[in-house]
């Protein structure tokens, strides 16, 4: 470690200069490696992993990037004018019926001229939006005044305050003709984009409902969501415009990069004791050599907290050699090697290879599909079940055994209410 060149003990306002000056090198602190990890470890087991990543790395740093930004406040007026705010903000998510969009204004002039209903349209790098400003706010700190305005696509005419409420019961009409009409008296465009289908009468009603409540409901109807157009038109599309069956045959309709389209990183550094690699490999384990896992048998114990003197049962399930020890109370192996049938239970597999049950899975006994029926299902060795094929989409009811060493705790006599640990450690020698 370096040295303080000097100490500053006169006493100063936070005004006045600082007395001293440290002009010394400091070293930083040296961190020593805990320990190394050799052994390979599954994550999840799902996807392969395309590398090992034995280094330091940094974010992804992109040569340049260049964004083009224009505000026009009223740009369909006679007077349209430009803005030049200090930050636009535009954000929607798959289910949002509009866009929203916040302004970072540069001055007063500024901040006054976006009154609330006034239209905004923002262009950037050629793309234009529509916006209805809808509120505005300015605050001031230590001399410094900041001053924003806030607004939405102008779908929102279709939601309260602007939208009057709906009491109504229609005749016989399509789900698109209704929608059609709601939005034609809000004087907002319609891409309806999915199935459309017949309401007889009297089955769509509205009571001091919003158009929007109405289209909404429609669109879950048959598995849309509500969107807006950049225009601000709105938009009724499939939430999965592509079955799942079709996924992985599907042309992407937009493809993301980390180095093009990410406009916002960040790094820190966090001092702790750790590692100076780590290798992360496809190594999924067949043997679940390791594995071992302890809990309570709620069947014979019945309770989840205990008096000095209790008798709670512990179910431990292990694929290697291991010894049981507490913290406190008596521990004493009830019998070793106890097999059971659970009742069949219904496993599905979501285009996955592996699932769980209940109870550790020693051995499958007997599985029927239920339609689909991706291969033979064997145990995976770590406690669960597995498709001996590989990853598979189907559903079944399957009987399976479990296995486990029944154990017997009595707490011990520590007080009115004390914790207690009990630990399962691997043989090693």
């Amino acid at each position: 470690m370096g040295t303080v060149a000097r100490e500053i003990t006169a006493r100063h306002s936070l005004i006045a200069e600082v007395a001293g000056e440290v002009t010394a090198v400091h070293a930083v602190i040296a961190q020593a490696v805990a320990r190394e990890i050799t052994a390979r470890h599954e994550i999840g087991g799902t996807n392969p992993v395309a590398c090992e990543v034995t280094t330091g790395y940094a974010l992804t740093v992109a040569d340049s990037l260049a964004v083009t930004c224009a505000v026009v406040l009223n740009p369909k007026s006679d007077a349209p004018r430009a803005l030049d705010p200090v930050a636009v903000s535009i954000f929607a998510d798959s289910a949002s019926y509009c866009w929203s969009l916040t302004l970072t204004l540069r001055d007063l002039a500024d901040w006054r001229r976006c009154a609330p209903g006034s239209p905004v349209e923002v262009t950037v790098d050629g793309q234009a939006w529509a916006f209805v400003l809808e509120s505005r706010s300015r605050d001031r700190s230590f001399g410094s005044t900041g001053y924003t305005a806030a607004g939405r696509s102008p779908t929102i005419a279709l939601d309260a305050p602007l939208a009057t409420a709906v009491t109504k019961t229609w005749g016989r009409i399509t789900a698109l003709a209704a929608a059609q009409e709601l939005c034609d008296a809000a004087g907002v465009g319609l891409s309806w984009e999915v199935c459309s289908w017949t309401l007889p009468a009297g089955r769509l009603t509205a009571d001091e409902q919003s158009p929007i409540e109405i289209l909404s409901a429609l669109a879950a109807a048959c598995g849309a969501v509500l969107q807006s157009t950049p225009a601000g038109d709105l938009r009724v599309v499939y939430a999965y415009p592509v079955p799942v069956t079709e996924m992985a045959e599907a042309e992407p309709a937009l493809t993301l990069s980390d180095v093009d389209h990410i406009f916002t990183a960040s790094e820190s550094y966090e001092y702790r004791e750790g590692y100076d690699a780590v290798v992360v490999t496809d190594a999924a384990s067949d043997s679940g050599d390791g594995s071992i896992q302890i809990s309570v048998d709620t069947d014979r114990t019945g309770k989840s907290s205990f008096a000095p003197g209790d008798t709670v049962f512990l179910r431990v399930t292990a694929s290697v050699p291991y010894t049981l020890r507490a913290t406190s109370g008596i521990l004493a192996l009830v019998e070793a090697g106890v097999v059971e049938t659970p009742e069949a239970e219904t496993i599905d597999f979501a285009q996955e290879e592996t699932a769980g049950a209940d109870k550790s899975v020693s051995t499958v006994e007997d599985y029927e599909w239920h339609g689909l029926a991706p291969g033979a299902i064997v145990p995976d060795g770590a406690g669960g079940m597995k498709l001996a094929a590989g990853a598979g989409f189907g559903v079944a009811t399957v009987e399976y055994t479990t296995k486990y060493d029944l154990w017997q705790y009595t707490p011990g006599d520590l007080g009115e209410a004390f914790p207690a640990l009990i630990l399962a450690e691997e043989i090693t020698s």
